[in-house]
């Protein structure tokens, strides 16, 4: 199994690295968009001391996370749910049920989107200075945070792609999806209580920036605490059963298993 994972690393190393021309325009743009946001806030930095109840270095952490949350979602699992919707849909699963591995982690391998990886260095540091600037430690829980986030938010896909089994196309859901997270990086007390509760509880959007944020900073209540850590394991059974239950009654070209 190690010596498979390796050959998907090598793989998808290699397919992000086959078109430098392009390797180097992916990390432009992306440098571009996360400069041009940080740049916004440092300005507004100079006039404005809170932003909907985050002081200025509490919104630089807030977006910092935000980033890079994104970008190690965007290398883990971008490319494998829309390869795993496109395989559910077009009948091609079978192939990758017969893999040495677990279904999911077998598209995550294989699926890597290394392309991400060179800019997340800079996030990296941009997140230590951020982390500084608000006397919080390196510590390894701050870490494991962002991690659940990531995984959270690749769960969020995960089970709306699911819906492909039932005959619904969920290409036609992730767009509203990946709008809705464009929303993440506003400060979530820019919504009132109702609004704010559907996006921690119900379209869990502010899993993914809020909530950690809050919880470094030490300013976020229990419930929404515990939601955190709970949803990716609601998330996972879930998504779980449902492709286990599905695949039952899957058809593989002309074959139903």
């Amino acid at each position: 199994m190690f010596q498979y994972i390796v050959s998907c690393l090598r793989f998808s190393w290699k397919k992000a690295t086959v078109y430098k021309a392009n390797l180097a325009s992916w990390m432009l743009a992306d440098l571009g968009m996360y400069l041009s946001t940080i740049f916004v806030y440092l300005l507004l930095g100079g006039t404005v001391f809170l932003f909907a109840g985050y002081n200025n270095s509490q919104m630089l952490l807030y977006i910092s996370n935000s980033f890079l949350i994104n970008n190690i979602y965007s290398i883990l699992f971008s490319e494998a749910i829309d390869t795993i919707s496109i395989d559910i849909r077009n009948g091609k699963m079978y192939y990758s049920l017969l893999k040495p591995l677990p279904l999911t982690v077998f598209y995550i391998a294989k699926n890597l989107n290394l392309k991400s990886l060179v800019i997340t260095p800079f996030l990296i540091v941009f997140n230590v200075y951020c982390l500084y600037l608000n006397h919080l430690s390196l510590h390894i829980m701050n870490f494991l945070l962002l991690l659940v986030a990531v995984y959270s938010m690749g769960v969020i896909f995960l089970l709306i792609i699911c819906l492909d089994f039932i005959g619904l196309r969920s290409e036609a859901i992730n767009p509203i999806m990946v709008e809705l997270l464009e929303l993440r990086d506003r400060p979530d007390k820019i919504f009132n209580t109702f609004i704010r509760s559907i996006f921690i509880y119900i379209i869990p959007i502010y899993l993914t920036s809020a909530v950690p944020t809050k919880i470094m900073i030490e300013n976020c209540n229990l419930i929404e605490s515990i939601y955190f850590f709970l949803f990716p394991v609601i998330g996972t059974v879930l998504s779980t059963v449902c492709i286990k239950k599905s695949i039952k009654y899957y058809t593989f070209g002309t074959e139903e298993v």
